[in-house]
């Protein structure tokens, strides 16, 4: 049974809303694509040594591979799931144990990095086991950057290399609770044995993983899983050292506009060495006497992402609809400007912030980081708010992300995951074009377009973005090979485009 933590706040729901064709011929796909291969390019997740790839693997390659499995639901494209497979394993093939580093089953030594990378690694079991059965039997044909097989994979299907890796996620996760990094009350930990929990934006990918495995059958992880949730409906300690008084606090705040805002420490902040900006007063003071500091929108957006995780997949999630759209609401009532630009934090104000790199922060600093609410737009139907987060987000790409021949200033980490979420947003809201570049087909694939389908090689701008990798300007569909064009208006075939004999091709107009 669903709750609430704002029980008894009032909401009205509006009306569903419709969306215009106004967004459908933007190439967000393309982009994404295009994008990502720089990004994993730069990232070198099969050749990085194991001294320089935990942050590169944590706060990186975690979201490219999150973003792979949005796409991979979003299209359909089975190649988003043999990149997910590849850049794993390498990523795995790096693990402290097994290098022959340590005996360590983890990559570095900054937890919340690590619980990013087992969580997307989870989302990725719960896909195969759960979500989408049929994968199960899927054949992992060779690639041509294959898996380091010194891992000993032994998989030759998705549901073996599942429940393969399912089996390092629970090695890297058991290794944290055993270890000291988990308490009862306070969930995971900084340091083993600390009397202070991950704060709230680190704790993320932790929680996805427990979450996950217990959803796909690992029911020793549930009773984990409760507990990070039950943390967000909880208080926050607060101690004053001026007063040498402790505080408690709700962990999220409602506004005027019933849009939630908190501060960035997360569960619990035991102030000891930050100044304190602090006014005598009768009573206990105001929150915004002993605080300082509003979670910037970037990490924000990562906090945002555990409600709408927990409410898409998890039946019995303590989070409710009007919960969801309170959140909705901290992007469209807070952090939008209304003029096409974005306040630094989930309050609405530019400052302060926490942010390590600017103190004063201008605006729109964080901006690019707006692309990670994407999440949000499944909410802008029913929400009574007068504008809708999909909207927004289409707009300032279109003026800001669009079609650039390098990678976005700051396009890294959960931007990438959040292109990957808009442009699933995209296709469900639009009628959407598929354009096809160079590409060598070696195991069954369906493309499926509302709009027309357009299979260009002769446009590739160099090596192909799909598995196995080729620079030759062609569409090659193999022997024995089955695949389907569907689209409801047309299918295009320009040169370079080749059915080998044998191959299994349907083609075909569907109106959707």
């Amino acid at each position: 049974m669903r709750t609430s933590f704002f029980s008894s706040c009032v909401f009205c729901f509006h009306s569903l809303l419709t969306f215009g064709q106004q967004f459908g011929q933007l190439p967000l796909k393309e982009d994404y694509d295009r994008y990502t291969q720089q990004l994993v390019k730069n990232y070198k997740p099969c050749t990085i040594s194991t001294e320089k790839d935990h942050t590169v693997f944590g706060d990186g390659m975690a979201y490219v591979l999150d973003g792979y499995l949005t796409m991979y639901e979003t299209t359909q494209d089975k190649d988003y799931l043999f990149k997910f497979i590849n850049q794993s394993a390498c990523i795995l093939e790096n693990r402290h144990d097994l290098a022959g580093i340590s005996n360590e089953p983890r990559w570095g030594d900054i937890t919340y990095e690590e619980g990013n990378i087992i969580g997307t690694f989870s989302k990725f079991v719960h896909l195969v086991k759960i979500k989408d059965k049929a994968l199960q039997s899927l054949k992992i044909h060779p690639l041509s950057s294959p898996i380091n097989y010194s891992l000993d994979v032994g998989a030759e299907t998705f549901g073996d290399y599942a429940l393969w890796l399912q089996g390092k996620i629970e090695e890297t996760l058991d290794w944290f609770i055993q270890n000291g990094y988990w308490n009862d009350q306070l969930g995971f930990l900084e340091e083993p044995f600390s009397s202070s929990s991950l704060i709230i934006n680190k704790h993320i990918g932790f929680a996805k993983a427990v979450l996950f495995l217990s959803l796909s059958g690992e029911d020793k992880y549930a009773s984990y899983s409760n507990t990070i949730e039950s943390l967000f409906f909880s208080q926050v300690q607060f101690y004053d050292r001026h007063v040498r008084k402790e505080y408690n606090e709700p962990l999220f705040l409602l506004n005027d506009k019933n849009a939630i805002w908190w501060y960035h420490f997360g569960w619990t902040e035991v102030r000891k060495k930050r100044k304190i900006r602090f006014k005598k007063s009768k009573g206990t003071p105001s929150i915004e006497k002993y605080t300082s500091f509003y979670e910037d929108i970037s990490h924000g957006a990562i906090v945002m992402s555990y409600p709408i995780i927990q409410w898409e997949n998890n039946p019995i999630t303590r989070f409710n609809q009007r919960d969801l759209i309170y959140f909705h609401r901290t992007f469209t009532q807070n952090i939008y400007d209304g003029k096409g630009g974005f306040f630094n934090a989930v309050n609405g104000e530019d400052n302060p912030i926490s942010d390590n790199y600017c103190k004063e922060c201008p605006h729109n600093y964080h901006a690019l980081k707006s692309l990670m609410y994407a999440p949000y737009c499944s909410f802008d139907a029913i929400d009574s708010s007068t504008i809708n987060v999909y909207d927004v987000l289409m707009k300032y790409y279109q003026k800001n992300v669009m079609q650039q021949a390098k990678l976005p200033s700051g396009y890294c980490c959960g931007i990438n995951s959040g292109h990957a979420e808009l442009v699933k947003f995209q296709w469900l809201n639009e009628e959407e074009n598929l354009t096809i570049f160079n590409r060598f087909l070696v195991y069954e694939q369906d493309f499926n377009a509302e709009g027309s389908i357009l299979i260009a090689p002769e446009n590739a701008a160099g090596e192909s973005y799909a598995e196995p990798i080729i620079s030759d300007k062609k569409f090659i569909v193999d022997t024995g090979v089955k695949t389907t064009l569907s689209a409801g208006k047309s299918i295009q075939l320009k040169t370079g485009v080749h059915f080998k004999s044998g191959s299994n091709v349907n083609v075909k107009i569907n109106k959707y």
